[in-house]
């Protein structure tokens, strides 16, 4: 999940007052003690001009006149939270407590740089003290519910976000943070709902159009989810996720050749990872290139050796080229990183079709079905299968099945072409073999027109 940065600037005004309020220091300060708060108000001042390596020269130095005065230790964390180096913030927010600082008015502080430090269940913690303290501020209840959202309390964080938006409704990154909860939360309509409303909000931002292509994406909508993806392509062109997740929607729309485009440029943007490299293998199965699916999966594989999908996609092309000892292999390596990986389950128990080993077969493509029951070569499988054990009549429903899901599954055409021949139907049989030499066909012109990329 992409948060906006954090500008702790913004959100945390440290001034002389501030130094007062959290350390308690009054007129009986000494000589040094105003000299370094006088110091460290100089510290702010850079740190607010954007001269955060300055300021922490300034800050260091009031530490150094003042070791014993809790605000100078709170200016310095601040400007720490501003370089990003957010343990020695927290280690300076500790000795200002030590030294009497009242921690109440830096629960922010913390919870800000735990948050940061992916110390989410500490984030929340500090985020509740602060809102026990102070329930007023919308921004404890946004970031508390940044941390729940982390954490996968989708609910809670809906719950959270929802109070920042009551307060403020026209405050985008907070439809654009609940957005993201209801997709998380599966909840498409709402998150479509507000992820819509935080770009017209934010409409300088790439994130928010990003998130609404990929919730538009999990609904199947490609279009209007390339619309949203073009649209956050076109604030930040280099971005790989954008160039790397608009090159997979193209694909869903058969436009191979922009596809092509994006995803190659993935690789050039980002060549030391697999980036790119998957969502080619997966171009190159969709115009039936098995070399290209080889090719890339192994290329990707190399490049993450953890990536399941990668090992999946190379062990699948290595089936369609009759290498099934290597296929095994790497279906394997796909399942030992995710056991419940759709389509290397599915690959598995084509394995196990091919080797005549039926009962683990059908027992894997139930498993296949249970957790996604709109993946089209399941059928094809369970088609397979059984074809295999003699039962035509449902055979041919299953390839049907396959077949309503992907109207363009050659293999699926041709295997009940297979089943109507064995049947008697010769004349349903050669219908399917008509639609599988044009879809043969047609991924061989697709092939071409990119031979030249």
């Amino acid at each position: 999940m992409k948060r906006f940065p954090i500008q702790v600037g913004f959100l945390v005004i440290f001034s002389l007052g501030l130094c007062s309020t959290v350390t308690g220091q009054g007129p009986s300060a000494s000589d040094s003690e105003l000299k370094a708060i006088e110091i460290s108000g100089e510290a702010e001042k850079r740190r607010k001009a954007g001269e955060a390596e300055a300021a922490l020269e300034l800050n260091n130095t009031a530490v150094g006149l003042a070791p014993d005065l809790a605000a100078v230790y709170v200016g310095r964390a601040i400007t720490l939270m501003d370089l990003y180096r957010f343990k020695e913030a927290i280690s300076d927010l500790d000795k200002a407590v030590e030294l009497g600082a009242d921690s109440r008015p830096l629960h922010l502080l913390y919870g800000l740089s735990r948050l940061e430090l992916n110390q989410f269940d500490g984030a929340v913690n500090d985020f509740d003290r602060a809102i026990e303290h102070d329930p007023e501020p919308w921004i404890y209840w946004q970031f508390r519910g940044v941390a729940k959202l982390e954490l996968g309390r989708y609910e809670h964080a809906i719950s959270d976000f929802s109070n920042v938006i009551s307060r403020r409704p026209d405050l985008g990154e907070a439809y654009y943070l609940r957005g993201q909860a209801f997709w998380k939360a599966s909840r498409l309509d709402d998150a479509v709902a507000d992820l819509k409303r935080s770009v017209d909000l934010l409409p300088g931002h790439p994130y928010p159009p990003f998130y609404l292509g990929v919730v538009f994406r999990a609904r199947q909508q490609f279009s209007e989810a390339l619309e949203a993806l073009n649209k956050a392509v076109s604030l930040d062109p280099d971005n790989v996720d954008f160039l790397g997740i608009r090159g997979s929607t193209l694909i869903e729309l058969e436009r191979f050749a922009e596809a092509y485009k994006d995803l190659t440029r993935v690789r050039l943007l980002r060549p030391e990872t697999d980036e790119g490299l998957v969502y080619l293998s997966y171009l190159s199965f969709k115009i039936e290139d098995t070399a290209g699916v080889i090719r890339y999966s192994r290329d990707a594989v190399k490049f993450d050796p953890g990536d399941a999908m990668a090992h999946n996609n190379l062990g699948y092309g290595l089936i369609l080229n009759g290498d099934l000892k290597a296929a095994a292999k790497s279906i394997d390596r796909a399942l030992a990183i995710d056991a419940d990986h759709v389509l290397a389950t599915n690959n598995k128990a084509l394995l196990h079709i091919k080797s005549g080993q039926y009962l683990i077969a059908s027992q894997l493509i139930d498993k296949v079905i249970k957790l996604d029951p709109t993946v089209p070569e399941v059928y094809l499988n369970r088609g397979y299968l059984l074809y295999e054990q003699g039962d035509l009549e449902s055979s041919i429903a299953s390839f049907s099945e396959a077949i309503k899901l992907n109207p363009k599954l050659r293999l699926a055409y041709e295997a009940r072409s297979k089943a109507y021949v064995a049947k008697g139907d010769s004349e349903l049989a050669e219908k399917d073999r008509a639609k599988a030499s044009e879809l043969s066909e047609w991924a061989r012109r697709e092939r071409n027109s990119l031979s030249g990329n």
